[in-house]
Parts: structure tokens; C-alpha cells; sequence
């Protein structure tokens, strides 16, 4: 009996955590653990253009993340963030057909992250850069989508 009520409690606080990690960004380690692991589970369930438009979603999931955080204050996660941006917006270079679509919201997308560096206190800390390297890694991206080489 105590078993069962044991594996109910753990199965309850798994599901509360999933209820309220879709809205939790890197800050809140508990939740964001769990988030990502959803995250992970769902791409590895996801074939063909399932996989893209869900991958645009998480370039989205990922963008607004960095926004939380700066605008949050929570410097120490920027850099985490950051390569998780960059390496969402670099899978959907590979994957795409539509490079339009895609070289359009790396441009807005771009936009964001520029006002983003523009409001980052550089004087607090050097995590600023990553978010550069952000812009930076998506002007290559649009290069490549322009040019046509992936």
C-alpha cells in the first residue's frame, strides 16, 4: 500500500510539474529540468514537418526565453539560453524548404535580439556577448539561406 501511494505521489508531482513548466524559463532549475525533458521527449516523437513546425515553435519557446531573462535580470542563464537559441535556429537551417519563411523570422527574430542587447547592462556582467553571438550566428544562418548552401 504504501508503494502505491508512494509511485501516486511521484506520478502527481511529475504531472503538476509538467502543468507548470511550459511557463518556466531556465531560472526555476526544478521546472526547467522538466520542461526540457518534455521538450526532448516530444522531438524524438516528431518525424518530417511535424518535426520543423514544432522546431519553430522551440525557435519562438527559445527567443522568448532570452527575453525573460534579461528582462528578469537572470544574467547567469544568458549563456545557456543562448546556445539553446542558436542551435534550435541552426537545426531549422538544416531542415527547411520553405527558406523564405525561415530567413523572414530570423530577420524579426534578429530585431528582438538586437533590442535586447541594446537594453543589456553591459557594465554588469560580459554575458551580453552571447547574445551577439546569437545575432551574430543568425546573419550567418540567413547567408546560408539566401545563398542557398545549407
Amino acid at each position: 500500500m504504501k508503494i502505491k501511494l508512494g509511485v501516486l505521489a511521484i506520478l502527481a508531482v511529475l504531472l503538476l510539474g509538467l502543468m507548470f513548466s511550459e511557463k518556466t524559463d531556465p531560472a526555476f532549475e526544478a521546472l526547467w529540468l522538466i520542461k526540457r525533458s518534455e521538450e526532448k521527449v516530444y522531438t524524438k516523437f516528431k518525424t518530417g514537418q511535424d518535426r520543423i513546425d514544432y522546431n519553430y515553435v522551440m525557435l519562438n519557446r527559445r527567443l522568448k526565453e532570452l527575453e525573460s531573462l534579461v528582462a528578469g535580470k537572470n544574467y547567469n542563464f544568458i549563456l545557456s539560453a543562448s546556445l539553446r537559441y542558436s542551435t534550435t535556429a541552426g537545426q531549422l537551417t538544416e531542415m527547411v524548404t520553405d527558406t523564405h519563411k525561415l530567413a523572414m523570422i530570423f530577420m524579426e527574430q534578429r530585431k528582438v535580439l538586437q533590442e535586447l542587447l541594446d537594453k543589456y547592462p553591459k557594465d554588469v556582467n560580459e554575458e551580453w556577448k552571447y547574445i551577439q553571438d546569437d545575432i551574430n550566428y543568425l546573419d550567418i544562418y540567413l547567408d546560408k539561406l539566401v545563398s542557398g548552401d545549407k
